[in-house]
């Protein structure tokens, strides 16, 4: 470890300020806790569109894809995607068919003279 700067402060916080500031100024690989960083900040989508976009995730994507655990996993996914389609026009088909019987099984009304008062 090295002392960056003497710094004085009265709190923790203070201090966790500085140290975070020194941290994002030279963006350290080894440090993966920043200090002072908040709930949202962690969960934030710019923290999460910023390590997606990050060349070590495309990376790992690249090498992930290329494992026979990716591909069973894609396999997978086509089965459950296609079924899910037979599935919903299999329910709107259903439906169809029960408002044609419903339709079928209801007689014309018929109107007898009818008068307002």
């Amino acid at each position: 470890m090295t002392i960056l700067e003497h710094y004085p402060c009265s709190n923790r916080k203070e201090l966790e300020k500085r140290e975070r500031y020194w941290v994002d100024k030279l963006k350290p690989t080894l440090n993966n806790n920043i200090p002072g960083r908040t709930m949202d900040e962690n969960c934030s989508k710019q923290y999460h569109q910023k390590y997606m976009s990050s060349t070590k995730y495309k990376e790992y994507q690249k090498n992930y894809a290329k494992t026979p655990k990716s591909k069973e996993y894609q396999k997978m996914y086509q089965q459950t995607q296609s079924s899910k389609e037979y599935r919903k026009w299999y329910y709107a088909h259903k439906r169809m068919i029960v408002l044609i019987e419903r339709y079928k099984q209801v007689k014309p009304v018929e109107i007898i003279h009818f008068k307002l008062e």
